[in-house]
């Protein structure tokens, strides 16, 4: 009923969890069923308690098996009928991808599970999560390293026939080979920045303030398609601009308009505002990527910003893995208008 490879580079304990699930997606396992006892695994399979013990752990956590103290281990019974057990790698939880992950989650629906995982842009645990993640899920959800060929070769070499998404960066980086659901920074900018470019021009200049969201080299690709967007932009409808590329504080000034993808400039250029009795809208402009709550009740009468609906971005990437889509779709951006300008 369990069996494991003893030279398999996969670890034992997930060797034990993909062979369980194995046999319950095949119902040789039925809700209810009970499985082998921790001491007869250990025996016949020649392997250390502890490893049994974290393999019932993860499924009893994951709610597939059920214990119960002094009988054993069962195939839960609300659990049968699982369609989908998935690998979902994010790069930082951040409160924009919280909003990904509550509609993925929702849009599954209860035959779903999902675990998450983050990587933080350090390029080992990256490789380590998806190597001792290979052969345990029916699905892979990747937000890759962003910027770096390499990354996308090793993807290549490790997954073979595996049901991969990427999400964030997709077809750009990632070719034609895995679905993807993404957002395209300079087009999406670009657009939406045509779309505010009277209230724009009214400003002397347009200032694009630094981004302070780099965490390492691995987040750069985001950073230069918004520069190009908004370069284009500004190239296109002959503005008057200028990128703060440092990360020294600069000095706002009236009938300058300000476009800020950083959170905390945009706290910081809203209290130097506030001090020097400028008015947004009409003393001076400013435009936030992306949208949140709080961007809505700032400053009184809210901050004009250009943002993709992350919602709808979980909603698509579930959709495709429920309907078994290979789809390539780019996430549409909107302008929520507000007084700012």
């Amino acid at each position: 009923m369990v069996k494991i490879d003893l030279k398999s580079r996969i670890p034992k304990y997930k060797q034990i969890i993909k062979s369980i699930q194995g046999s319950i997606k095949k119902r040789d396992l039925k809700p209810g069923d009970q499985l082998p006892s921790i001491n007869s695994l250990c025996e016949n399979l020649g392997i250390a308690r502890d490893t049994v013990i974290k393999a019932y752990k993860e499924l009893t956590t994951t709610g597939i098996v059920s214990s119960m103290p002094g009988k054993g281990y069962y195939v839960a019974k609300d659990h049968f009928g699982i369609n989908h057990h998935i690998f979902l790698l994010f790069d930082l939880f951040m409160p924009y991808k919280k909003a990904i992950y509550n509609s993925f989650v929702e849009k599954m629906g209860k035959k779903s599970v999902v675990d998450i995982y983050f990587h933080h842009y350090n390029p080992d645990l990256y490789k380590k999560l998806i190597l001792e993640a290979k052969g345990q899920y029916t699905d892979y959800v990747i937000m890759p390293l962003e910027g770096d060929e390499r990354y996308s070769e090793w993807l290549d070499m490790v997954f073979d026939n595996e049901s991969v998404y990427i999400l964030d960066l997709g077809i750009k980086l990632y070719g034609n080979k895995y679905p993807s659901v993404c957002q395209n920074f300079e087009k999406e900018w670009n657009a939406s920045l045509c779309k505010l470019k009277e209230k724009i021009q009214k400003y002397d200049k347009f200032i694009l303030t630094p981004y302070k969201g780099a965490f390492s080299e691995y987040t750069r690709t985001h950073d230069n398609e918004m520069e190009n967007g908004f370069l284009k932009f500004c190239n296109e409808n002959d503005v008057n601009y200028e990128i703060v590329n440092d990360n020294k504080k600069f000095e706002i000034k009236k009938n300058e308009c300000y476009m800020i993808p950083d959170d905390k400039e945009l706290v910081r250029i809203v209290k130097e505002a506030r001090k020097k009795g400028l008015r947004f809208g009409e003393d001076i402009g400013a435009i936030s990527h992306p949208e949140s709550p709080m961007k809505s009740i700032i400053c009184l009468d809210g901050i004009t910003t250009i943002s993709t609906d992350y919602s709808i971005m979980g909603e698509k990437l579930a959709d495709m893995i429920k309907n078994g889509k290979k789809e390539h779709l780019e996430s549409k951006y909107f302008v929520n208008m507000r007084n700012s300008l």
